[in-house]
């Protein structure tokens, strides 16, 4: 039953997919414009995609954009004051927390609502919202874990809660496994000029340079070259564009292609898009008072339970058979284990004891910490989204010749 289930999905996506991409046909393409370079995780990602972005931009000749970076601060004054991925799953909730013990319990409360709800209209685009919420999850109880163990945590993540609510500021696959960086060529007579000139050879010197600084471990697809290592990836790197003249237009392709379990990391106007509120009421924000009061003191076990609430769900999650998925799994299988093997998650919670008190205080204290600072930028004043304000290098990317683009990969 499970297998017919799956296959009708599997059926139900294709012919959606199938009629997307007839409907669309006149404007739908493949990037050929465009140079993958995929960075393996690394300490230091900070500087390595710095000094190859700054490099590669020195190419102007040839390159229109280097993209790599999400704009968390735009996202901050911006879309945080309305929608804030409202639409889907929630993050604006787990922004009213008074401590890190309640935070943990409105994690547990997002995942109740939005991917164990089987009612729920998150209902089909759970799978996609699942592995982006997990992902952020992992990676920020990692940094957790080793502040609790008095480690230096890993120094991309400065803002955990931050990036937690707003998604990594850098562009990665499902499993942030690999950072992905977009080298995209002017035209096709820039891309064929560059290769004429030479300056493929350049940029592969640039590449050995970087991985021998850093020691870092670099992964170019050229399409124009039609290498792509597709044996060594979940994804292909070959990545469609579909262009529209509208905003409207754009934000719903992005919403349907949600509903595709085949569509990888898609990127849009979307990604930075929030409502007018001309005809809605306007939720405003409020930090708790216990945060403003900065009552930093917290009971361990407090904090113990929230966790181990967490975990259940977590567990639960890893239950359902509406997440057969391999990526879900896997993480799961991270967090809490396999019924064999604990998790890090798990084994973490069976950390703390009585005289864990002080660290899990010093935790509470930077979560409130960041929480205000984050809350100090947000901005809920009423705004219509204007692609003017975007950055430059955004709009260079998803925005050109008044086309708004829709981008993915596909498995």
């Amino acid at each position: 039953m499970k297998y017919a289930k799956i296959l009708i999905l599997a059926i139900i996506i294709a012919v959606f997919i199938y009629y997307k991409f007839s409907k669309d046909n006149t404007i739908l393409l493949e990037d050929k414009l465009s140079m993958f370079l995929l960075v393996k995780m690394h300490d230091d990602i900070d500087n390595i995609l710095f000094d190859l972005s700054s490099q590669i931009k020195s190419f102007d000749e040839y390159i229109h954009n280097v993209y790599y970076m999400r704009d968390n601060d735009f996202l901050i004054n911006k879309k945080s004051r309305l929608q804030f991925d409202l639409d889907y799953v929630n993050y604006k909730s787990l922004l009213t927390c008074s401590d890190i013990s309640d935070f943990n319990i409105e994690m547990s409360t997002l995942i109740e609502e939005h991917f164990l709800n089987h009612n729920s209209s998150f209902h089909l685009t759970k799978r996609y919202l699942l592995r982006d919420f997990l992902v952020r999850f992992k990676t920020y109880f990692k940094h957790q874990i080793s502040l609790f163990n008095k480690f230096s945590p890993n120094p991309t993540l400065e803002k955990p809660l931050e990036n937690f609510i707003l998604g990594s500021k850098y562009i990665t696959d499902h499993k942030q496994e690999n950072y992905i960086m977009r080298i995209e060529f002017s035209d096709l007579e820039s891309m064929n000029r560059y290769h004429k000139s030479g300056m493929d050879s350049v940029l592969n010197s640039i590449l050995d340079y970087n991985s021998k600084v850093f020691n870092s471990d670099l992964l170019l697809y050229n399409p124009m070259l039609d290498s792509a290592p597709i044996d060594l990836l979940e994804f292909q790197l070959r990545q469609y564009v579909n262009e529209f003249d509208s905003l409207d237009e754009a934000v719903k392709y992005h919403q349907d292609l949600i509903l595709s379990d085949n569509v990888h990391l898609i990127e849009s106007v979307y990604d930075y898009y929030f409502k007018n509120t001309n005809d809605m009421k306007i939720e405003t924000l409020k930090l708790s008072r216990a945060v403003s009061d900065s009552a930093y003191q917290i009971n361990y076990l407090d904090y113990k339970n929230s966790l181990l609430i967490l975990e259940e769900k977590l567990i639960t999650l890893q239950s359902d058979d509406l997440t057969d998925d391999d990526v879900i799994q896997d993480i799961l299988i991270e967090l809490v284990g396999d019924g064999n093997k604990s998790g890090f998650y798990s084994n973490y919670i069976d950390m703390i004891s009585l005289e864990s008190d002080y660290m899990v205080e010093n935790l509470n204290r930077l979560f409130i910490y960041e929480l205000n600072s984050l809350f100090s930028q947000i901005d809920q004043a009423e705004s219509k989204f204007d692609i003017l304000e975007l950055p430059q290098n955004i709009r260079d990317h998803l925005f050109a010749n008044n086309k708004y683009k829709v981008k993915y990969f596909v498995k």
